[in-house]
């Protein structure tokens, strides 16, 4: 069905329904009914057209207090008459489109008929006493037809515009829609009641009303105010991580340049035997290639073209940004990182030393451990001098896999060591140094679970001990 038609027939629905009150239930057309006609129309409008906005896409409205009120106190008609003229003034001052406006017109004049009728039929007498439970009883019957029957109009108009299914959204927010239909039921039917009684007395209620009104306005709009400063402040730690994980690449990014000339050497030294043992058999192939030396050649051939192979592949995954957690083992970590720094440290005159115990595997990123080592062995690197010393070491403890990476250095000044894991911050000279490498090891290794510390002491070196959590199952493998 068009939407289009749905709207004329809610209209004519609701003129059907507001006819069959005022011949079944005419009511009296007096100055009293007048004046709450126009009153009952004024706060709908006055409700609808300020709202308390929740937020960008929800607000809350006691648009239903005083159509209710209306309900109860007025004859069908007149309270469709009420209702309808309120919800028409809103949607105009809101310059909402035409079919928008008929449409809540027609809403409105629909639930209203239908309550209105609703409550004349239950109701002994044409002005029953509201303060009584019977009806009591009765108005509260009314005001759930009041709010079934605004959703089933509701539900009818979504379904035609082929939006999410209406039942399916409302489902996630009923809670809070029916406490709120609730709270403005209850106050227009005090309302209805104090007029009831005597009509001065709802000046009693309207101005703590407006006051508690204004008062929930300003705490809704602090809300929304926390609200956009916490989505403000989730966009830039957002963004704060992905900048960290940037500055993480960039580091690593860095660290493969400083590699490079030892990296082209390990690379080299490969190649260079392979073109020299090639030659050999392209020198006299009748020759060599029937001989036994040519298995050799070949064989060392192969050796070093996988050596080539296996130092360009753990560049490869060093240099990847991004990863998945699996289980890992540190041992292999450190061998990875050795093959890329290793020929580096040693044209240095300094020995490279591992004690690689067995140990359960931990969970994390391989090619970010592998970062830790290298930025670990770089910094010994540069604090040992040619002659010195740097021992890797992996065993297991206690539940946990710890490593530690100590070096023959000058050992860091005791002031300093509080501040070696802070951004930018470095004991180097100016220009030999980011000031990054510690804190990123720090945060790689946080993020895993794990902790990591420092102990130097000037003149004899710096030991950097690492530990991380071990895989549950493997751990008590290891123990059996």
């Amino acid at each position: 069905m068009n939407p289009r038609w749905y709207v004329l027939g809610i209209l004519l629905l609701g003129g059907g329904v507001a006819t069959a009150g005022q011949a079944f239930w005419p009511g009296a057309w007096g100055m009293r009914e007048g004046l709450l006609i126009v009153v009952m129309a004024t706060l709908t409008a006055c409700a609808l057209v300020f709202p308390l906005k929740l937020s960008p896409q929800a607000s809350a409205s006691l648009g239903a207090a005083p159509l209710f009120t209306g309900v109860l106190l007025l004859s069908p008609l007149q309270a469709v008459l009420a209702g309808a003229v309120g919800s028409l003034a809103a949607n105009l001052w809101l310059r909402r489109r035409p079919q928008v406006v008929a449409f809540n017109a027609g809403m409105t004049a629909v639930a209203v008929g239908v309550a209105s009728i609703t409550f004349r039929v239950l109701a002994p007498s044409s002005a029953p006493d509201l303060m009584r439970p019977l009806s009591m009883g009765m108005g509260l019957l009314a005001g759930a037809v009041l709010y079934v029957t605004n959703l089933g109009v509701v539900a009818g108009m979504v379904s035609l515009r082929k939006g999410p299914p209406f039942w399916s959204v409302w489902r996630k927010t009923w809670v809070l829609d029916s406490l709120q239909e609730v709270g403005s039921l209850a106050l227009g039917y005090l309302g209805a009641g104090l007029l009831q009684e005597a009509w001065w007395s709802v000046v009693l209620l309207l101005v703590p009303l407006a006051l508690t009104y204004l008062a929930l306005s300003r705490s809704v709009q602090e809300a929304r105010t926390n609200i956009h400063l916490a989505q403000q402040l989730q966009a830039q730690m957002a963004e704060l991580k992905a900048t960290q994980a940037q500055l993480v690449q960039s580091a690593k990014m860095a660290s493969v340049g400083t590699l490079a000339a030892g990296i082209a050497h390990e690379i080299a030294n490969p190649l260079f035997a392979i073109q020299g043992r090639a030659e050999l058999l392209l020198s006299a192939p009748e020759k060599h290639l029937a001989s036994e030396k040519a298995k050799e050649y070949l064989a060392t051939i192969f050796a070093m073209a996988q050596r080539a192979s296996h130092i360009i592949r753990e560049l490869l995954t060093f240099a990847r940004a991004g990863g998945t957690p699996e289980p890992v083992y540190l041992p292999e970590v450190v061998k990875a990182s050795l093959d890329l720094v290793g020929a580096e440290v040693r044209q240095r005159g300094i020995e490279v030393c591992t004690e690689l115990g067995e140990v359960p595997p931990i969970r994390g990123v391989a090619n970010h451990l592998q970062q830790v080592f290298v930025n670990l062995l770089l910094n010994a690197r540069d604090a040992t001098p040619e002659g010195g010393r740097i021992l890797v070491r992996c065993w297991a403890e206690g539940g946990m896999v710890k490593a530690s990476v100590k070096d023959t250095g000058k050992g860091i000044p005791k002031a300093l060591q509080a501040r070696l894991f802070e951004p930018f911050f470095t004991t180097k000279e100016p220009g030999k140094g980011t000031g990054l490498g510690l804190y990123i090891c720090h945060r790689i290794v946080t993020e895993h679970g794990g902790r990591i510390s420092v102990a130097s002491e000037e003149g004899k070196g710096t030991e950097v001990f690492l530990e991380f959590p071990a895989e549950a199952r493997e751990t008590a493998s290891l123990q059996q």
